[in-house]
């Protein structure tokens, strides 16, 4: 492809490499060489070109490499997560002599008579959320918004890194605060 503005190709690979971003409607905005031979090699494809600005092609004399560097600034508005509230069950809170009872009273083979094993189910579900709801308390929760590459695996490591901050803090002796 010589011409990243309007891309075209006699080649099958070529097209589509084309058709894989421009299809979603993204544009390259390098349209310079970025390469030393003087092809356009790199790409900065976006579809929002009011996002990038300042788009600069520069030959970097601290790294070995044939391709040039390509710098931009990228301009997001950032909006702060707001917090969801929800209700969830406090089990700690519960009457579970009431629940017991509650559920005791019911009579499950005449509720399951002449039902699947499916709709048993259902009424099952049903009527435990009914008793769950008679004897658990709701307690408010505000369910945070995390990005969506804090992950368990982050997560857990911050909590590692937690427990060993709390024991520095307290000890002041880094070597208490590593697992060994």
């Amino acid at each position: 492809v010589e011409n990243w503005d309007t891309p075209t190709s006699n080649n099958s690979v070529h097209e589509s490499f084309v058709n894989l971003f421009s299809s979603p409607g993204l544009k390259s905005l390098v349209n310079e060489p970025t390469h030393k031979d003087g092809n356009i090699l790199d790409l900065l494809l976006t579809n929002t070109e009011t996002s990038i600005k300042n788009i600069q092609i520069e030959i970097d004399c601290l790294v070995k490499s044939d391709h040039y560097t390509v710098k931009c600034e990228i301009i997001f508005k950032k909006t702060r997560a707001k917090f969801r509230k929800s209700k969830k069950f406090s089990y700690r809170k519960a009457d579970w002599e009431s629940l017991d009872k509650e559920l005791l009273e019911v009579d499950w083979l005449g509720r399951f008579k002449d039902l699947s094993a499916e709709k048993s189910l259902q009424v099952f579900k049903s009527r435990l959320d009914i008793a769950l709801r008679h004897n658990v308390p709701l307690v408010n929760v505000k369910l945070g918004s995390q990005p969506p590459w804090y992950d368990d695996e982050l997560r857990q490591l911050k909590k590692e890194f937690d427990i060993s901050r709390k024991s520095y803090l307290k000890n002041k002796d880094p070597v208490l605060c590593v697992d060994t």
